[in-house]
């Protein structure tokens, strides 16, 4: 890793938890660029970037599963038949 990356890393850790969830979900709106359709697939951009800040804002409020039970969970989902 860069010296400079690292620098980001830690900028990113000291702001307020509330900054990095906006920081994250503008990061990821902009990290996705449409190949081939991928966005329009899943109701375009706007609806992406919705679902994200929806997404945070229902961890904000507790909801969702709990980080130490989310690898269970996924080892769950995976077990089963699609």
């Amino acid at each position: 890793m860069s010296n400079e990356a690292a620098q980001l890393l830690d900028a990113f850790d000291a702001l307020p938890d509330e900054e990095k969830r906006r920081f994250t979900a503008m990061f990821l709106s902009r990290a996705m660029p449409d190949q081939d359709g991928l966005l329009s697939a899943f109701g375009g951009r706007e609806f992406v970037e919705s679902r994200i800040r929806d997404g945070i804002a229902q961890l904000d409020h507790g909801e969702g599963i709990p980080e130490e039970e989310l690898d269970a969970y996924l080892a769950r989902l995976k077990g089963k038949p699609d």
